[in-house]
């Protein structure tokens, strides 16, 4: 995958949806059980919640 450039028109809707992700991630980390929300699956073909953000992030 080629990286994404500041000059790219996708760039925003990147940079928005790491945001959005970072929201979601401080809501989690205010939850009882925060850690086990990372080994969270909203569906079962999905990969866990930890591992989309590792593959976001990538």
């Amino acid at each position: 995958m080629a990286p994404v450039s500041s000059t790219s028109p996708s760039f925003c809707v990147h940079i928005e949806l790491l945001h959005v992700m970072r929201r979601i991630l401080e809501l989690a980390s205010m939850h009882p059980d925060a850690v086990t929300l990372l080994d969270a699956r909203l569906a079962p073909d999905m990969f866990p919640l930890g591992a989309q953000i590792r593959v976001a992030t990538h």
